[in-house]
């Protein structure tokens, strides 16, 4: 999903509502909630903020054009407002403008056979909320561990699996067109659970990251 969901432990007192979505593809976001290298607590250079803008649209792009068939070829580039994902501001379209003018046979994106093999590498050996609560006092989210359980004690019923981040079903089960399902392979992090790695580590099994690029170099 495009949004990470925190819920503010001390609306009253904040200018924060009681449910704060950040938009991850959202650069002012990241600057407001000091995600990624603006929670550091120094100044971020012109060109680490570039690079981090670089990042989002391209992130923002791919997920469009996985979940929406026509966007960038073609078809019609306000396909995700219709379906209520804004991701941004006005700027993250220039991508898929760009990829429109250089389709101009309007090629549409229906058949499975027309998408690339996909990986999609995710853990699920943490029990977390699936959402994290936010420090109003540092302006940032609190990220769910034995000591923040412990303290905020939050209801059982919002316990779902995660990789110490993200939640399982937001990194294995994107709502993609049919046709784009299956080309999507699973695999799931050795590397993953307590004591072990969590979300940061997924990218440090480097063994698993080469049979991954292998399978998809082989596949059809």
């Amino acid at each position: 999903e495009s949004f990470m969901r925190c819920k503010n432990d001390n609306a009253s007192s904040s200018p924060f509502p009681s449910i704060v979505d950040i938009d991850m593809y959202n650069l002012e976001d990241w600057k407001r909630f000091k995600l990624g290298p603006y929670s550091l607590g120094e100044a971020v250079s012109p060109e680490m903020e570039e690079h981090v803008k670089i990042c989002l649209k391209l992130g923002k792009h791919f997920q469009n054009r996985l979940r929406y068939p026509t966007v960038g070829n073609g078809g019609n580039d306000n396909e995700e407002k219709k379906n209520g994902n804004n991701y941004g501001n006005n700027n993250d379209h220039d991508n898929d403008q760009d990829d429109s003018q250089n389709n101009s046979q309007g090629t549409i994106l229906n058949q499975s056979d027309q998408y690339p093999p996909i990986a999609v590498l995710v853990g699920d050996q943490y029990l977390n909320p699936d959402f994290f609560l936010w420090d109003i006092n540092a302006s940032r989210w609190i990220e769910w561990n034995r000591q923040s359980l412990k303290r905020y004690k939050p209801n059982t019923k919002d316990f779902v699996r995660t990789d110490g981040t993200v939640s399982y079903i937001s990194a294995s089960q994107p709502p993609l067109p049919n046709v784009v399902k299956n080309k999507v392979k699973e695999y799931k992090a050795r590397n993953n659970g307590p004591g072990i790695g969590s979300h940061r580590q997924l990218m440090s099994d480097v063994e698993m990251i080469d049979k991954i690029l292998n399978d998809l170099q082989n596949s059809k």
